[in-house]
């Protein structure tokens, strides 16, 4: 397979999971228009959820007889799906998030299977220390719903942002993933990682190393930074690693206030921006990855090959 079809979906993500992942699957219905499929009333994921008790999506999920999500991924050819970094909630206690990570995990994999992709799952905080703090961590699935991989975001947020939050302090929650992690779902080899490390070169150039042809960066990014960095962050790290890069952002203002930059990009190996999604709201974006297109750039500019240091 040289082509890949690939969707980003960018987000609003408000205090209510369910109506996040709701909205999630309204934007993937929206590549598959079937009208006998009713997903606000086939699927309320986290509705009366209590944490103490147990969610079981695959049993809640009933879709109807005419929905055929396999028929529907052959004709849209949907390979992959990225979600944004926290796009299960923005503005909420990551604490008690947390205490949820089991339950949108199995929403995550029952989405992956019904609509036979693979699925790069933004971003979602999983307890991992005794002082009550997460790691931030991108869960990806492949088309069978399995869960294949977990990155733990290894760049943590600890800045002063000129806006209406100020002051951004990712350590409080979070302590940082300490290795890079690479997915291979066949015709390539995906490189994960999330928001603020697109500023770190090193991570991709490894990852690169490792074999990948494709980036993904689920983001939250701020208004102020992204204005200032998004795009050109965004070209640098497809250019210089000769990658195709799917970026999903946040878009628009949180109910914390916290404003996001939104324009999440698939971007080609030669820097072009092939799809770009609004300033503000929930969208979804489609582009396709030719393979051949992007071993053709690597063999006309050997810059892998050229490298001293």
């Amino acid at each position: 397979m040289s082509r890949l079809k690939v969707a980003v979906v960018q987000l609003c993500s408000g205090l209510d999971v369910s109506e996040n992942l709701t909205e999630i699957e309204r934007q993937l219905m929206a590549l598959h228009p079937l009208k006998a499929f009713h997903p606000l009333k086939a699927f309320h994921p986290l509705k009366a959820f209590h944490p103490l008790k147990a969610f079981h999506p695959l049993k809640a999920f009933h879709p109807l007889k005419a929905f055929h999500p396999l028929k529907a991924h052959q004709q849209n050819n949907i390979d992959i799906v990225v979600l944004p970094e926290c796009f299960a909630m923005v503005g909420g206690s990551q604490a008690s998030l947390a205490l949820q990570a089991d339950e949108v995990m199995s929403w995550m994999a029952a989405i992956a299977k019904e609509f036979g992709c693979w699925l790069i799952g933004g971003v979602l905080p999983v307890n991992a220390n005794s002082d009550g703090r997460s790691h931030a961590a991108c869960f990806v699935y492949n088309p069978e719903g399995e869960e294949v991989a977990c990155y733990h975001k290894m760049h943590l947020f600890d800045v002063n942002v000129s806006d209406s939050k100020g002051q951004y302090r990712e350590s409080d929650d979070f302590i940082p993933g300490d290795r890079p992690e690479l997915v291979d779902i066949g015709p390539a080899k995906i490189g994960l990682s999330i928001c603020y490390d697109l500023r770190f070169p090193e991570l991709y150039r490894y990852l690169v190393n490792q074999g990948a042809t494709i980036l993904t960066v689920p983001s939250a990014f701020t208004k102020v930074t992204g204005a200032a960095h998004w795009e050109p962050l965004l070209r640098a790290r497809a250019i210089e690693n000769q990658c195709y890069v799917l970026a999903a952002n946040q878009g628009g203002t949180h109910p914390d206030g916290r404003q996001t930059w939104g324009h999440s990009m698939i971007i080609s190996p030669w820097g072009d921006i092939l799809a770009e999604a609004p300033a503000q709201g929930t969208a979804v974006i489609v582009a396709e990855l030719n393979l051949e297109e992007l071993a053709e750039v690597r063999r006309k500019m050997p810059c892998h090959n050229h490298r001293r240091i």
